[in-house]
């Protein structure tokens, strides 16, 4: 997905979540998603490779000519391309783009580190809240609470080196795990984007 997807898909996911909450927010810029209570900014943590592998295959969608893709991208990301017909562009199967590869803490905290900078250089709008939302189309394991803890005290940690903070990180992974982590309570909690909020535990801040 590009920004605009994301950011989309962000304020989507928030709004469900939370109606109460999120109901009002809307697209901008610092922060990207706006209401009147919060202001949302959304990234995404991904490995390096995986993202120019994402832009890669989006740019695939214009082309009709398969001997415009490199063949080294086309071996070290597992692209196989073919046209529909003579006349449409080609389609894409990307293989090696990393869905299900378990997401590594540290490009969570990069995420959160360079947004944190961003944030305190003083271009943003003031908002009476700030949350960071982090997509990432990686998996984050929901099984051990006390990893989900440690996570939390090293954002909370990292956030301490800076005077405007994030009251609350979202993480959503590939497989619709959804965690909150609220930096301002020290708390954290973890819902199934889909059936948890359909079953109605969406009442967060409700």
């Amino acid at each position: 997905m590009n920004k605009n997807e994301i950011e989309s898909y962000a304020s989507l996911v928030l709004k469900t979540f939370s109606p109460n909450t999120f109901g009002d927010l809307q697209p901008a810029d610092c922060p990207d998603l706006q209401g009147d209570l919060w202001g949302v900014e959304v990234t995404r943590a991904e490995e390096s490779w995986m993202v120019e592998a994402d832009v890669l295959t989006s740019r695939i969608a214009q082309m009709k000519d398969r001997n415009c893709i490199p063949e080294e991208k086309k071996k070290k990301y597992g692209i196989r391309c073919y046209p529909s017909d003579e006349t449409k562009p080609l389609k894409a199967v990307f293989s090696n783009n990393g869905l299900g590869q378990r997401i590594d803490e540290r490009r969570v905290l990069w995420s959160l580190t360079v947004k944190l900078c961003k944030l305190n250089k003083g271009h943003y709008k003031k908002m009476r809240n700030y949350g960071l939302f982090i997509y990432s189309n990686m998996y984050c394991p929901n099984d051990n609470p006390c990893n989900q803890e440690i996570l939390l005290s090293k954002m909370t940690k990292l956030s301490e080196r800076y005077p405007v903070k994030y009251s609350k990180v979202f993480l959503l992974d590939i497989h619709g795990n959804f965690f909150v982590f609220d930096l301002s309570k020290n708390t954290t909690e973890t819902y199934l984007y889909g059936s948890d909020f359909e079953n109605g535990c969406s009442t967060y801040g409700n």
